[in-house]
C-alpha cells in the first residue's frame, strides 16, 4: 500500500493518507502555497510518511497483522516513531535551509533535542496552546486551520493526548535514536520499535547504547480473572499504558507522587454490561516494583474523593462504594461498577 501526500487549505497544509497502489504510485499536491518554505517544510514532513511506507510498511507497522494485532498502547508508540521521524526529518530540513549545510554538528544536535524538552514535561493541552501561540506568531494559518487549532485546547486530554503527544514527544525519541547512532539508529526504530508508550516516552531508558540504563523490561502480558460470562455483555477489552494513564492521572486530583503511572510494566482492562444495564470496568495493572504498586494504588484511591465525592468509604479492600482494589505485590486490581455478583468472583479469585 502507498501512500499519496495531499495538499488541503488554502495556505498549502499537506497531509498523508493511504492508497490502494504500490508505492511508486505516490503522488505530493501542494494546493496554493503564499509561504514556500513552510510547505517545503511540511512536505518534508509528510514525504517522510512516504518514504517510512516504502521502506517499513506502515500498515503492518502501526496496526499488526490479523495473526499478531497490536493493542492500542502499541499502537500509540509505534506512532511516536512515524510521526516523531517525520516532525525530526522536517526541523533538520528546516536547519539546512536555514544554515546552508548538508550534516547536522553535535551542537545543532544538542540544541533541537533542548528545544524538543520543552514539549516533553507539557500535557497535551498545554501543548496544543503552544502551538497555537506559535502558529499565530508566524502568521501560517488561514481561518479554517485557525479555528481548528484555537478549539484544540478544549478537546478531552483522552483524545488530544494520543493524537498529539507522538508528534512533539516522539521527536525527542526520535533524535535521541540519532544521536545514539545517526540515521542507521533511527532506522532501527521501525525494525524494533519500543514495546509500549512507557518505552517511548523515556528514550533514553530505551536507548541501550547509553549504559548507564538496563534495558526496559518488556510489558507484561495480563489475563483477567475468568468470570462467569452469563448475562454479559463484553463492550471493550485493550490496555492502557503509560501514557493514557498519564492522561488519567492529569484529569483527577491525587495524593504522593505526581507521576505515579511512571512505574508502568503492563495493564488489561475490560469494560462489560449486565443484563440489568449496570457498566462494570475491570482493570488488572502489573509495576515495576512492590513499590511502585504501591504509589499507584495510594495514587488511585485519592481520587476517589474527586471522582466521587457524594459516595460513603467502606471497610477493607472496597474502598468506595461500587468501587473494590486490591493489591498483591507488584499488581494491582481495581473494579470501577461493582456488584455482588462481580465481588463474589473477585474474593474467589487469585491475584491478577
Amino acid at each position: 500500500m502507498g501512500t499519496a501526500v495531499i495538499g488541503a487549505g488554502r495556505r498549502g497544509c499537506v497531509t498523508s493518507v493511504p492508497t490502494a497502489g504500490p508505492p511508486h504510485l505516490s503522488t505530493l499536491v501542494v494546493l496554493v502555497s503564499p509561504d514556500p518554505s513552510r510547505a517545503d517544510t511540511i512536505a518534508a514532513h509528510e514525504l517522510t510518511h512516504g518514504l517510512q511506507d516504502q521502506h517499513f510498511d506502515l500498515t503492518t507497522f502501526l496496526r499488526g497483522t490479523k495473526d499478531a494485532p497490536l493493542n492500542a498502547d502499541e499502537q500509540i508508540a509505534r506512532r511516536f516513531v512515524t510521526e516523531g521521524a517525520a516532525m525530526f526529518t522536517a526541523i533538520v530540513h528546516g536547519v539546512f535551509v536555514k544554515t546552508g549545510e548538508k550534516e547536522l554538528t553535535g551542537t545543532q544536535v544538542r540544541l533541537i533535542k533542548r528545544e524538543l524538552a520543552k514539549f516533553d514535561v507539557m500535557d497535551a493541552r498545554a501543548m496544543a496552546v503552544a502551538i497555537t501561540r506559535q502558529m499565530a506568531t508566524a502568521k501560517v494559518a488561514d481561518a479554517e486551520i485557525q479555528r481548528s487549532l484555537d478549539a484544540m485546547p478544549s478537546i478531552p486530554l483522552a483524545i488530544l493526548e494520543p493524537l498529539l503527544a507522538p508528534y512533539m514527544k516522539g521527536a525527542s525519541l526520535v533524535v535521541a535514536a540519532y544521536e545514539d547512532g545517526g540515521w542507521g539508529a533511527v532506522d532501527r526504530l521501525y525494525t524494533t520499535p519500543p514495546r509500549s508508550t512507557a518505552e517511548a516516552l523515556h528514550p533514553r531508558e530505551f536507548h541501550t547504547h547509553d549504559r548507564r540504563f538496563a534495558p526496559m523490561e518488556p510489558p507484561r502480558a495480563l489475563e483477567l480473572p475468568a468470570f462467569d460470562e452469563q448475562e454479559v455483555d463484553l463492550l471493550e477489552t485493550d490496555v492502557l499504558g503509560e501514557l493514557m494513564w498519564g492522561v488519567y492521572f492529569g484529569r483527577w486530583k491525587h495524593t504522593g507522587a505526581v507521576h505515579p503511572e511512571a512505574g508502568w510494566n503492563g495493564d488489561r482492562f475490560a469494560v462489560w454490561r449486565e443484563e440489568d444495564g449496570n457498566t462494570v470496568v475491570l482493570l488488572a495493572t502489573a509495576w515495576d516494583t512492590t513499590g511502585d504498586a504501591e504509589e499507584f494504588f495510594a495514587a488511585y484511591r485519592s481520587t476517589l474523593d474527586a471522582r466521587y465525592p457524594d459516595r460513603t468509604p467502606r471497610q477493607g479492600e472496597q474502598v468506595r462504594d461500587r468501587v473494590w482494589m486490591r493489591i498483591a505485590g507488584n499488581r494491582v486490581l481495581i473494579v470501577d461498577g461493582l456488584t455482588t455478583n462481580v465481588l463474589d468472583e473477585l474474593e474467589r479469585a487469585p491475584a491478577p
